[in-house]
């Protein structure tokens, strides 16, 4: 069954498709982003994500498990492909020979991470992405960092964003 779970705020500037089957690994992911502004709807397996991602638009970017039921991931990308050939899918996998990175190539996939997957890797895969210009990247940046800067830190970054996007119409 598909999940939305909005991660920031109804102020949503991404749609991430998660197709993964572990509960577990799900809910790390869902943690992971939880401070970026992203939404996240969770397909269950391969068949799930490709009927949604028919179903609901614009999607900008899917997180694609290979091993899944009904489906797998190398199938669900390829459906993916047939309908859109320019949406970031990013294989997020156990499998972690240097042929099964080739494989989720092959099928589609735009990037590929295994798993486990640190947070500060996942949100740097992602992001690279995601960024619509170098100010969404400093944004996504921005959150990842927050919790670890000092305030003497992280005031003059934020002013100097907040004056990067005044003088910059986006």
């Amino acid at each position: 069954m598909m999940n939305r779970d909005s991660l920031i705020s109804d102020n949503t500037k991404y749609c991430i498709l998660l197709a993964e089957d572990d509960f577990a690994n799900a809910e790390y992911v869902k943690l992971a982003l939880r401070k970026l502004n992203v939404s996240i709807y969770h397909a269950q397996d391969g068949a799930q994500a490709v009927d949604y991602f028919k179903t609901n638009q614009p999607i900008d970017l899917i997180i694609m498990d290979i091993k899944m039921p009904i489906m797998d991931g190398y199938i669900a990308t390829k459906l993916i492909r047939e309908l859109d050939c320019d949406v970031p899918i990013v294989a997020f996998t156990a499998f972690a020979l240097d042929n099964d990175k080739e494989k989720a190539i092959s099928a589609g996939c735009t990037d590929y991470i295994t798993k486990p997957v640190s947070k500060d890797h996942l949100i740097s895969t992602i992001s690279k992405y995601l960024q619509k210009n170098i100010f969404c990247h400093l944004e996504l940046l921005l959150a990842l960092h927050m919790q670890t800067m000092s305030p003497q830190e992280l005031v003059p970054l934020c002013c100097l964003v907040s004056l990067i996007y005044q003088n910059k119409q986006i």
